[in-house]
Order: C-alpha cells, then structure tokens, then sequence
C-alpha cells in the first residue's frame, strides 16, 4: 500500500468526523428550535381553543337572548297592531252612527 493513499484515507475520515459531528451539533440546534416553536404553537392552539368555545358559548347567550327580545317585540308588535285596528273599528263605527243619525235626522 501506499503511504500517500493511506493519509487521503486519514484526512477524508477526519474531515468526514467534523462535519458529521458539526452536522450533528446543527441538527440538535434546531430540534431545539422547532421543539420551542412546536410547544409554543400547542399553547397558541390550546388558548384559540378555549377562547372559541367562549365565543360559542356567547352566540348562544346571544341568540338566546334574541329570541327572547324578539318574542316581547312580537308581543308589543300585536298589541300596538290589535290596538291601532280596534281605533280603526271605532273610528269606522262611529262614523255609521253618525251617518245613521244624518240620515235618521
């Protein structure tokens, strides 16, 4: 063998250890990272979760409270029209009497 081939051979797995243990190092960095980001977007997901579920809770408050307000609007909406109707059947009633009496006269 060659003396020459044998330090090419040397220097090729002492620069392959390098940069597979540099590679390695890299490698941890950022599953550090992304570990970091992972558990701060499961915290974001958790608290959107939370506050959704608030939300829904308060459609429903709401929408209940609607058909509350819309059953006492419906209410008065009757009264005013069976009020304002009765005035107009007065009011048409009056008028054959008073025609009635013109009419008698």
């Amino acid at each position: 063998m060659n003396p020459n081939t044998l330090i090419h051979a040397d220097i090729f797995f002492f620069i392959t250890s390098i940069v597979t243990v540099v590679l390695g190092l890299v490698l941890v960095v950022v599953l550090y990272y992304a570990a970091k980001a992972a558990k701060s977007v499961s915290i974001i997901a958790d608290r959107i979760e939370k506050e959704s579920e608030k939300v829904a809770e308060d459609i429903d408050d709401l929408r209940e409270r609607i058909k509350e307000e819309g059953a006492k609007v419906s209410g008065f909406t009757k009264w005013v029209g069976s009020f304002l109707l009765g005035q107009v059947v007065k009011k048409a009633k009056g008028s054959r009497r008073s025609a009635r009496n013109a009419d008698a006269e």
